[in-house]
């Protein structure tokens, strides 16, 4: 009896020796899920302050300098991570699209060169 519940301690043991590396990486995912929705907010607000920057800048002093401003704008309010791979496009009615990779936690970040590239669009009216 005694060794019977001797083997049962050793076999919780070593399943949760095996477990451990699987929640690791659910936990990374989940962190990850949580960066990935924070990139998304983030390139939301400097979309809307570029949108904003572009309709009132335009009426000041012309759609070129305007649109430099705007970009401008948009990427101080980027994270340092997610300026480099951002790219701010305006149509002609003042929508602004901006497009920007989303950062990455380890482990992805040595799994993958880069993080996936989303979009948000603004309007300013």
């Amino acid at each position: 009896m005694i060794e019977q519940l001797r083997d049962q301690r050793g076999q919780a043991a070593v399943e949760l020796l095996a477990a451990l590396p699987l929640a690791a990486v659910v936990v990374a995912c989940g962190w990850q899920l949580v960066i990935a929705g924070q990139s998304r907010w983030t390139a939301g607000e400097a979309a809307r302050v570029a949108a904003r920057t572009l309709d009132v800048e335009t009426a000041r002093s012309g759609r070129a300098t305007a649109l430099a401003r705007a970009r401008s704008a948009a990427r101080r309010l980027l994270p340092t991570a997610m300026r480099a791979g951002s790219d701010l496009s305006a149509t002609a009615s003042g929508d602004v699209r901006l497009q920007v990779r989303t950062q990455l936690t380890p482990p992805f970040s040595t799994i993958f060169a880069r993080g996936p590239r989303f979009t948000v669009r603004a309007g300013f009216r």
